[in-house]
């Protein structure tokens, strides 16, 4: 028997919020919490040592965004930071890893996509969606091109 994960989601659209839900009605993932931002009502779900995600839904990766992943981070290193983005620069996949997320996926996914590579995350593996990755490659590319 699969065990249930707990799973946050922050997510703008309440919309978006209840179709993921439903979505994972099915699945060993468990929304706990749904709210627009990572607020004081989930803060409580983010305890040191208690094996959840937390899917973050955002209209692009930002600095206060990576500032909030790696601060949950020091706080519960056992929660799993995914996140969920509208659109995203080339560097924001590689800026999301430095701060522990452990998945960057993009709002286009599909729902089987999203519940495997959600399964991966909780297996312990690292997830880039197909552009993610592709944004990466380019970066690390340019990265190494001798100028």
């Amino acid at each position: 028997m699969e065990t249930v994960v707990p799973l946050l989601i922050t997510h703008r659209s309440k919309l978006f919020r209840e179709a993921l839900r439903q979505l994972l009605t099915n699945t060993r993932f468990r929304p706990v919490h749904a709210a627009p931002d990572l607020d004081q009502a989930s803060e409580g779900y983010l305890a040191p040592g208690g094996n959840c995600v937390w899917l973050i839904g955002v209209e692009k990766y930002t600095a206060a965004t990576n500032s909030l992943a790696c601060r949950v981070g020091a706080i519960a290193p056992d929660v799993k930071r995914v996140v969920l983005a509208a659109s995203q620069a080339i560097e924001d996949p590689m800026i999301a890893i430095n701060g522990g997320v452990c998945g960057f996926l993009c709002e286009d996914i599909s729902p089987d996509q999203l519940i495997k590579s959600l399964e991966l995350i909780v297996d312990g593996e690292m997830v880039l969606h197909g552009h993610a990755l592709q944004q990466a490659r380019q970066l690390l590319t340019k990265m190494e091109t001798p100028v």
